[in-house]
């Protein structure tokens, strides 16, 4: 359900030309496939859907809430980071992206 509201959303921010709240929507949305990845293993041999895809496996509502939290993390722990050197500007710019993407915590809690 997360993952639909992001691309949806994502779809509106694309359609609007708000670049940089797109770009905040894709990195979530990569950090969730890339959750998806089947881990390789020594001697694993992957199979192939007619798309070249290789088989994914399914990321439940409970892991699609870490990754958002994960994300919201490291943005925070970024913003200190930013003020303790003086980067304002940046730290500011991470705070926007905070505040667009808290509202998905309440969509991805259950």
């Amino acid at each position: 359900m997360l993952d639909k509201r992001l691309r949806d959303d994502l779809k509106g921010y694309l359609k609007a030309r708000d670049r940089r709240s797109a770009s905040v929507l894709r990195s979530v949305l990569s950090a969730i496939d890339n959750a998806t990845a089947v881990a390789v293993e020594p001697g694993y041999n992957p199979t192939y859907d007619f798309s070249g895809e290789a088989t994914r496996r399914e990321v439940n509502a409970a892991e699609m809430l870490d990754i958002l939290k994960s994300q919201l993390r490291e943005r925070e722990e970024a913003i200190t980071v930013f003020d303790s050197v003086g980067e304002t500007g940046r730290a500011n710019e991470l705070r926007d992206e905070i505040a667009l993407l808290e509202p998905y915590l309440r969509i991805a809690e259950p």
